[in-house]
């Protein structure tokens, strides 16, 4: 079983796996860890934890967006509304409702400053634009007024 072993992590890729190395490690299952080597082994563990994570994390990258973020306080309102109207008990029915709303509220004011800053962004583009044309036609923005108004 040890040569079957050793085949197969040559096959794997691992050639400088020899016979002795498998003994030793079979042998090894065997004994007792010493504390030393369990403070090892969770040290190890921990550090394989967080470089497990670091790669998750930089391999998705999530993003809420104004759309995705709406669709989820739909969904959340028409799921309390149904509880609202099927629960008897209203003290606990206001608790929960509570409860929820002050869970979704950091996300709510992410929405809401994402709504203000694109409301900002088309005025500033609307102010841009008549800035532009100003400086185009040669005429200040009272001109444009007057020659609107007569």
């Amino acid at each position: 079983m040890q040569h079957e072993i050793v085949a197969l992590a040559r096959e794997a890729g691992f050639n400088e796996v020899s016979l002795e190395d498998i003994v030793e490690l079979l042998d090894s299952h065997g004994e007792n860890l010493s504390n030393e080597d369990l403070v090892e082994l969770s040290q190890n563990s921990v550090t394989n934890q967080v470089s497990v994570e670091t790669d998750s994390d930089s391999e998705i990258q999530k993003k809420l967006t104004n759309k995705g973020m709406l669709e989820a306080f739909t969904l959340i309102e028409s799921r309390m509304t149904i509880l609202n109207e099927d629960d008897p008990n209203m003290e606990r029915n206001m608790k929960c409702n509570r409860l929820i709303e002050e869970g979704i509220y950091p996300y709510k004011e992410i929405y809401n400053e994402n709504r203000k800053k694109a409301t900002q962004m088309i005025l500033h583009s609307f102010f841009d634009i008549t800035a532009k044309e100003t400086q185009i036609t040669g005429m200040s923005i009272e001109n444009e007024i007057n020659n609107a108004l007569y």
